[in-house]
């Protein structure tokens, strides 16, 4: 099935949710005015997170489960359009995002591969 990851995700206000941006350090960024900077909070973003994250569920995970997690947020990460996803990859997103995403952005989601399907 194919999904774009790269859409905004909504507020509860439903505005476009919004991210501050930090740079390597952890500081945030701000512009010229000394606003602080913010850009747009993607799937991309969020699910990337999900697959990445690391908890107490994760410390007896093993190697290979490890691995298939960074190989598709990888697929995830380099994709800037629609893409392909199989079955049991949308389904592993699912499961991870279940675990760590916010109600609010976790039922966008479902919405998202429920409308590709």
């Amino acid at each position: 099935m194919k999904v774009d990851f790269n859409k905004i995700l909504k507020a509860s206000d439903l505005t476009d949710a919004r991210i501050v941006v930090k740079d390597d350090n952890g500081v945030v960024e701000k512009d010229s005015s000394g606003n602080m900077k913010t850009e747009a909070l993607t799937f991309k973003n969020r699910v990337l997170d999900c697959l990445l994250a690391f908890g107490q569920k994760e410390s007896n995970m093993k190697g290979e489960e490890k691995i298939k997690l960074y190989t598709l947020a990888m697929k995830i990460q380099g994709a800037d359009a629609e893409i392909d996803y199989s079955i049991d990859e949308l389904k592993l997103i699912k499961d991870r995002c279940a675990l760590y995403m916010p109600t609010l952005f976790f039922g966008q989601l479902n919405e998202l591969l429920e409308s590709n399907n």
